[in-house]
C-alpha cells in the first residue's frame, strides 16, 4: 500500500518541473533582452563614432577655413 509520503514525491517533482520549465522560459527571455540590447549598443556605438568623426570633419573644415581668412587678410595687407 502506497503511503501519503509516496504520493506527495511524484508532485513535488511535478512541481520540480514545472518551476525548471519556468526558469527556463525566463532564462529564454532574458537572454533574448541581452542580445537586444547588445545590438542597440552596438547600433549606438556606430552612431557615436559617426557623429564623433563628423564633428571632427566640422572641427577641421571650420579651421581650414579660418585659416585661408588669415591669408587672405594678410594679402590685403601686403597690397
Amino acid at each position: 500500500m502506497a503511503s501519503v509520503s509516496d504520493v506527495s514525491l511524484p508532485l513535488c517533482a511535478g512541481e520540480d518541473t514545472f518551476e525548471l520549465h519556468a526558469v527556463q522560459l525566463e532564462l529564454e527571455d532574458v537572454e533574448r533582452q541581452i542580445l537586444t540590447l547588445l545590438e542597440k549598443q552596438a547600433e549606438l556605438r556606430e552612431r557615436q563614432t559617426a557623429l564623433e568623426s563628423s564633428r571632427a570633419d566640422a572641427q577641421q573644415s571650420s579651421r581650414h577655413r579660418q585659416q585661408q581668412q588669415k591669408q587672405c587678410q594678410r594679402c590685403r595687407f601686403k597690397a
